[in-house]
């Protein structure tokens, strides 16, 4: 077969589940295009399926490479999505997929992706990482709501309560409606005081920002 016939073939098996096969025929096309960022693209999540995870975020990175050597900053944008979504704990394609949106102007993508990177490395105890990407996040919008949401419990989880409680301050003064209630929930989680409950139950029915005055005393 010609080398487009190959590839034919590979789509043809991949579209009848036919996984090894297509892996197979792909390696073939590749084998005399290696940096192909077509056949590289649709590779990587099939040799991720066969259990070949360091082939597949490999394939994902040529085709990445590819398009940003060709300044296909979209295309490069897409196929950093699709790895971020078939290795979700995998840094490296957040912080890329991060920087390629910052390129293309998309500050609210790149801030998005980082705290969805970061949460997922959460979920997998992989707190030093998770840190890492949601400071990024927080680098790029300071006041970044989620991030900060996202970033205060794996804090206090790694014994940096202190650091927590004033990120949580910090974006509640500026926060409003169901994310102030949130923000103020988050912090009575990490401090579970009567004072920090009241404030909680003032944003959650919509009362005053401030801490209630007290009640009066009983005669």
């Amino acid at each position: 077969m010609t080398r487009a016939e190959t590839i034919a073939a590979a789509d043809q098996a991949r579209a009848r589940g036919r996984v090894k096969r297509a892996v197979s025929l792909y390696e073939a096309a590749l084998r005399e295009k290696p940096d192909d960022p077509t056949v590289n693209a649709r590779v990587a999540p099939l040799l991720a399926r066969v259990g070949d995870a360091e082939g597949g975020a490999r394939a994902y990175r040529r085709a990445v490479e590819a398009h940003l050597k060709a300044g296909f900053l979209d295309r490069a944008a897409g196929v950093v999505a699709a790895a971020a979504g078939t290795f979700p704990i995998d840094a490296g394609f957040r912080l890329e997929g991060a920087r390629i949106n910052l390129e293309r102007g998309r500050r609210q993508d790149a801030v998005n992706g980082l705290v969805d990177g970061g949460r997922a490395l959460r979920s997998a105890r992989r707190l030093e990482a998770a840190t890492s990407l949601l400071r990024r996040a927080l680098e790029i919008e300071p006041l970044h709501v989620e991030a900060s949401l996202a970033l205060a419990p794996v804090l206090a989880a790694t014994g940096a309560r202190e650091e927590a409680t004033a990120l949580l301050a910090r974006v509640e003064r500026n926060a409003r409606g169901r994310a102030l209630s949130r923000v103020r929930w988050a912090a009575f989680r990490l401090r579970p005081t009567p004072a920090a409950l009241w404030r909680w139950m003032a944003a959650a029915l919509g009362g005053a920002r401030a801490a209630p005055a007290p009640l009066p005393k009983r005669r």
